[in-house]
């Protein structure tokens, strides 16, 4: 990923205000622009995976998803955007020491095969984050983290 799209991205951050609060009613593009300073750290630096750092932008990612999710009305696509940042959060969450995030991210992948019925089989679910930024390597994680969403689904069952 370019530099220029990360300064970008950050640029945007800063004129929606995302450190202090999402609007009312929020849209997808801080979410987005969070998404992608998260993937840059994370890919680029994976020691900075779970600092404070990082914990900060997911925790601002995950009020950003809350409020995307409560929307009454949607579109396909951004539904499937909805759905690339949810499990790029819920994975993310389980990279922190932070447990009050883990469970975030353990409940939100719930929700994510709960309310999407094309995230229940992975071949439909990488169809779609394919569809936005796709990292091979972090592909095999979005996997695991599906797989295990998947178990606690089967077990509740």
């Amino acid at each position: 990923m370019p530099w220029p799209t990360i300064t970008l991205a950050l640029s945007l951050l800063r004129a929606t205000k995302w450190n202090t609060s999402f609007p009312t009613y929020p849209t997808l593009e801080p979410c987005i622009c969070l998404t992608i300073v998260s993937v840059a750290v994370n890919s680029k630096s994976p020691l900075q995976r779970g600092t404070k750092s990082c914990q900060d932008l997911l925790s601002q990612l995950f009020v950003g998803i809350e409020q995307i999710h409560a929307w009454e009305s949607i579109t396909r696509a951004e539904s499937e955007c909805s759905l690339w940042l949810s499990l790029f959060a819920a994975t993310s969450a389980s990279w922190c020491s932070d447990v009050a995030l883990e469970a975030k991210g353990a409940n939100l992948m719930d929700r994510i095969l709960e309310e999407f019925h094309i995230a229940r089989t992975w071949a439909s679910l990488e169809a779609v984050m394919r569809k936005f930024l796709w990292y091979p390597h972090l592909a095999e994680e979005w996997k695991q983290c599906w797989e295990e969403g998947m178990i606690r689904r089967q077990d509740r069952g």
